[in-house]
């Protein structure tokens, strides 16, 4: 049953059933627009020639891009389909203005009388309209199929022709429009309208499909949002400190993801939580409708931030606390800080001078001889926090008496 599956979802098979398609409409309305003298439909019919080689030009399109990666393509060829995209955008886009410039000079001719009547017998009508509105049927279903193909195995370019398959439907349901307006509605006007809209619908398509082709060949950001849920992702992963760097951008239909964690892992659960990384970004990119994807994730530990930090002590009685003020304090504990965890802790005796003022100065100069960052104070007075002293240690205002709060080893 896959194996039949995979068989349909090829899209060579697709490129196949659009070849076939096309060689019937040329066929078709290259017979019957000659037969009845009828240069709208027998246009149309040349115009399926060129859907022909453009549909060949997709093929190879759709081989090149499959090409594996190599030295000089790391990432691949995909981007030829962007390339593609883009041309498909400004065709249709051309052939919008096209339609709507002559629906309007129709339109003007009508309302001043100019009409120039369809020449065809009353018997012929019928296979007319049948071919007309029967090929449009046909690009109805391949259109859809082509864009379900292209979409499930990320080919933007078979996505793109679908959309151009489907736009060529409506060129024509507005020829069909014509025939029924002029033989049995007696209303020659009633396709001009309909193919304003029309051209409207294919500008709309044109847009869409060239904003992606140019959206994959100019890297644009697959959206903040997104990098922001990948990021929310990993983030809440045991292990990871931060997401330091993260970019992601579209090459061809797949996703490329470079992203920096930081971490404190060993190097075995560095490699596994890569590869649960990748598997829940994948989840939540299929989710978001991409279907394809490459992540690149480097790890790296987070900046160490090693400094020193002194807790102001008070000993009374083989009772420990933090000092409310630095005149007060009988000790202090230098520690060395790194990776916000307490490493090595020397408690220092502070020698009481004859004024509070020349105590606090030759603490200050300690801390300044041991190189400390940070002095830690239980004090009452919020207005403290973060201050500096005159030595350049930055103040903090404890939130806790208690010296095992900081991380300080009983004394």
């Amino acid at each position: 049953m896959n194996q039949i599956k995979l068989f349909f979802l090829s899209p060579y098979l697709a490129m196949g059933v659009v070849l076939l398609m096309y060689g019937v409409k040329v066929a078709s309305k290259l017979s019957i627009g000659r037969w009845i003298h009828s240069p709208m439909i027998e246009g149309d019919g040349w115009h399926n020639v060129a859907d022909i080689g453009e549909a060949c030009v997709v093929i190879a399109t759709i081989w090149f891009s499959r090409l594996p990666p190599s030295d000089t393509f790391p990432l691949g060829r995909k981007n030829i389909e962007s390339i593609f995209s883009v041309a498909v955008s400004v065709l249709l886009a051309i052939m919008a203005f096209k339609i709507s410039g002559t629906a309007v000079i129709s339109l003007w001719n009508i309302a001043h009388g100019q009409v120039a009547p369809l020449v065809m017998s009353p018997e012929v009508v019928v296979w007319v309209m049948g071919v007309t509105l029967g090929s449009a049927l046909v690009s109805g279903i391949v259109s859809t199929y082509q864009i379900k193909v292209g979409k499930r195995t990320g080919h933007a370019s078979l996505v793109a022709d679908g959309k151009e398959t489907l736009s060529d439907g409506l060129i024509e349901i507005t020829i069909f429009l014509g025939i029924v307006g002029e033989y049995i509605l007696d209303a020659p006007w009633l396709e001009y309208p309909f193919a304003l809209i029309v051209s409207v619908v294919m500008v709309r398509t044109a847009r869409e499909i060239g904003a992606r082709g140019l959206a994959a060949l100019l890297q644009k950001s697959i959206g903040i949002h997104h990098e922001r849920a990948i990021k929310a992702i990993v983030a809440d992963m045991y292990g990871v400190a931060s997401v330091a760097q993260i970019k992601t951008f579209m090459v061809g239909s797949a996703v490329i993801l470079i992203m920096k964690v930081l971490s404190r892992t060993s190097t075995e659960m560095s490699r596994l939580l890569k590869e649960s990384m990748a598997l829940q970004i994948a989840q939540y990119l299929r989710q978001e409708g991409f279907v394809d994807g490459e992540f690149f994730i480097r790890f790296d530990v987070p900046d160490s931030d090693a400094h020193r930090r002194t807790v102001a002590l008070v000993c009374d009685h083989r009772s420990w606390r933090v000092a409310h003020s630095i005149q007060e304090a009988t000790h202090v504990a230098i520690s060395d800080i790194a990776f916000g965890e307490v490493g090595r802790t020397v408690l220092h005796a502070v020698a009481h001078k004859e004024t509070g003022e020349e105590t606090e100065e030759a603490l200050l100069a300690l801390l300044e001889e041991q190189h400390v960052r940070e002095l830690v104070l239980f004090a009452f007075d919020r207005a403290w926090n973060g201050m500096h002293t005159p030595s350049g240690v930055w103040i903090l205002n404890g939130g806790s008496e208690n010296p095992s709060v900081y991380g300080l080893p009983k004394v």
